[in-house]
């Protein structure tokens, strides 16, 4: 299954949602894929605390991804997750 991509706000209420909407997955963190944008330095918090709840991840360049980077207003684009 592949998820659509989302877009959040890089504030603790933006990681809540991420959050909501991972556990909606209802699969063990081992078995879902996160690939993120790499934005500068803003996407590094919350990859290294999905890396250590188990999550595997797939840090991207902005060159891979359909919209760029990191918007004007300050929120993380197109974070995606897979379960295998």
């Amino acid at each position: 299954m592949v998820v659509k991509p989302t877009t959040f706000a890089n504030t603790r209420e933006g990681w809540n949602r991420w959050e909501e909407r991972l556990s909606r997955l209802d699969a063990d963190p081992s078995q879902i894929v996160i690939g993120m944008e790499a934005t500068s330095r803003y996407h590094e918090n919350l990859y290294h605390e999905l890396e250590q709840r188990g999550y595997q991840m797939c840090l991207l360049h902005p060159g891979q991804t359909h919209h760029g980077s990191l918007s004007n207003e300050g929120y993380m684009r197109r974070p995606i997750a897979w379960m295998q």
